[in-house]
């Protein structure tokens, strides 16, 4: 039988995941609802002659524990019952519960509690997984609740990364969204062997990373996590076709154009890698760096060129969150940061989440920032709003460094001169006023004119900063 403790869920996952176990079990079609106030009622079953005839309550509380549950039951829950006065009444919580604990329970909510089978505990949800194993599929991140699989994903690591693995399992792993993107990625990867995810800063790479690291270490796969040599990989490389091995190189152009030009793996050792990579069995290769960066490093490195690069990646854009998954973003960072209960209530008054998740410069590092205690102590909870709004509409924390590091000075020039001209501009006249901006600089500041300047700077921006349309 697994052992899941349901930490990595938020509440409404956990609501969602009891729908899906219960609907099978009792085969009742149970309607579920929007986040919000509940009044009493997570799920319900109706009829033609009772609207609440079977009532389901989902009651997390996997930190604080079976005494202020039983409090909750007692003092607020009992009184929503009496008024909704249904046939039939379910309880579900994620802690575990004693015999004891269910008939206290039970006396508590009589009568509408029939007997202790309708109180399902943490046991009793994992024996509805081991029935229902098309929903245990299902729920991605609840595998990272199991005990047995964290620690097989510990005893995966190598030379101490189990530190690197641990941390993110306990801080991370019930902040992530799975959406499409990670089917996706996690296809190129078994294909090709090879998976290069890149993007803008702050979209989501390591997390999308991390996610896929996860799946892999589940499966028995030993972490090589690189910090900056491709030498580090190839000391523990086991050409032992049996041996399992996830190499995960994050940012491994570096983080900089002088990365590019003074690289610590030169293009010899990483293309060499690769191909080490694809020709022994059970052996992946994952890779992250930013849009522009490998832009740059297929500029200045030709054998980079030829080894196809754009075969393995996969791009991560704000496309690929629907308004949907952006909410879940926001609602996990709000339910697993430590933050104050009125910082909360912010988000959700007058629908204030609209604001967040619609606003045209949306990114999960951004949702982030504002959702650390550290970065928002300094407030009074009626700032809240105005504070995250302000950094939506002003997000310069964000590209700040990528544009002072990743950029050289053609390529900033080149940025400059299309931010004065407007966000829409044909390619001609962008061309047209950088040069013009070129031979000023080479005049007035001792700028230093080379071939084909436009072009490779053009290129090395194109998908980072700047968005091409053809037509």
């Amino acid at each position: 039988m697994p052992n899941y403790n349901f930490s990595t869920l938020n509440d409404k996952e956990l609501e969602e995941l009891t729908r899906d176990l219960l609907s099978l079990e009792l085969s009742i079609p149970f309607q579920s609802f929007k986040v919000g106030r509940d009044k009493g009622i997570d799920l319900r079953f109706s009829t033609a002659t009772s609207e609440n005839n079977v009532i389901v309550q989902v009651k997390h509380f996997l930190q604080s524990g079976f005494k202020q549950l039983l409090y909750v039951l007692k003092n607020e829950e009992k009184v929503k019952i009496d008024k909704l006065a249904p046939s039939r009444y379910i309880l579900v919580t994620s802690i575990g519960l004693s015999p004891y604990d269910k008939e206290k329970i039970k006396t508590v909510l009589t009568p509408y509690i029939k007997d202790t089978n309708d109180i399902y505990a943490c046991d009793d949800l994992n024996r509805l997984l081991v029935r229902y194993p098309d929903v245990e599929k299902k729920y991605f991140k609840l595998w990272f609740s199991n005990v047995n699989i964290i620690q097989k994903i510990l005893n995966n690591g190598v030379d101490g990364r189990s530190a690197f693995v641990e941390e993110k399992i306990k801080k991370n792993i019930g902040i992530y969204v799975v959406n499409q993107s990670f089917d996706q990625a996690l296809e190129i990867l078994r294909s090709q062997k090879i998976l290069l995810i890149i993007g803008i800063p702050g979209i989501g790479k390591t997390s999308l990373a991390n996610l896929i690291t996860y799946n892999l270490l589940s499966k028995d796969f030993q972490l090589v996590y690189i910090d900056e040599r491709i030498r580090d990989a190839e000391d523990v490389f086991d050409s032992d076709p049996d041996c399992k091995q996830l190499f995960y190189f994050d940012d491994f152009l570096g983080s900089s154009y002088l990365d590019i030009v003074n690289p610590k793996n030169s293009e010899n050792t990483i293309v060499n890698f690769i191909d080490r990579v694809r020709s022994t069995k059970n052996k992946y290769l994952l890779l992250t760096t930013r849009s522009t960066i490998l832009n740059q490093a297929k500029t200045t490195n030709e054998k980079l060129t030829r080894a196809n690069l754009d075969s393995l990646k996969y791009e991560i854009e704000i496309k690929n969150y629907s308004e949907y998954d952006k909410a879940k973003i926001l609602y996990n960072h709000l339910y697993f940061n430590d933050m104050s209960i009125e910082m909360i209530h912010e988000i959700f008054k007058n629908k204030n989440y609209w604001k967040i998740i619609r606003h045209s410069n949306y990114s999960p590092r951004l949702i982030e920032y504002f959702t650390k205690e550290q970065n928002i102590s300094h407030l009074n909870h009626t700032e809240y709003i105005d504070f995250i709004i302000s950094n939506l509409d002003n997000p310069e924390k964000i590209w700040a460094s990528a544009l002072d590091n990743q950029l050289n000075q053609a390529e900033r020039l080149l940025l400059f001169s299309l931010l004065t001209l407007g966000r829409f501009v044909s390619r001609p006249i962008l061309e047209f006023a950088y040069e013009a901006r070129i031979e000023f600089e080479v005049l007035k500041g001792g700028f230093t004119r080379v071939i084909n300047q436009f072009n490779n700077s053009f290129r090395n921006l194109l998908g980072g900063y700047i968005l091409h349309s053809k037509k």
